[in-house]
């Protein structure tokens, strides 16, 4: 995904990996950057829930949530690519 995904883009991509958005989810409530209401009323969203969602949102807060998107995303491609390597030796 690149740096700037439009709305279109960003649906595609979480659609796609509905897991790792799960996951980012869960990741942001334990570093306590999502309230508990927020999280239960987000992990529960269906891919066209959050397409709905996701179309209301302000571009101040599309902005932030695609932020922090790309960097669970490279976090978690760092450590694939790790245990890749890893598995070889």
């Amino acid at each position: 995904m690149n740096s700037n995904p439009t709305k279109n883009n960003l649906i595609s991509y979480i659609t796609k990996n509905y897991s790792k958005f799960k996951f980012l989810l869960k990741t942001l409530h334990k570093k306590k950057l999502m309230t508990q209401e927020v999280f239960k009323y987000a992990i529960n969203l269906t891919p066209k829930e959050f397409k709905q969602e996701v179309h209301k949102m302000p571009d101040k807060e599309y902005t932030s949530l695609v932020k922090k998107i790309l960097e669970l995303n490279k976090k978690t491609s760092k450590k694939s690519i790790r245990k890749m390597k890893g598995e070889r030796r």
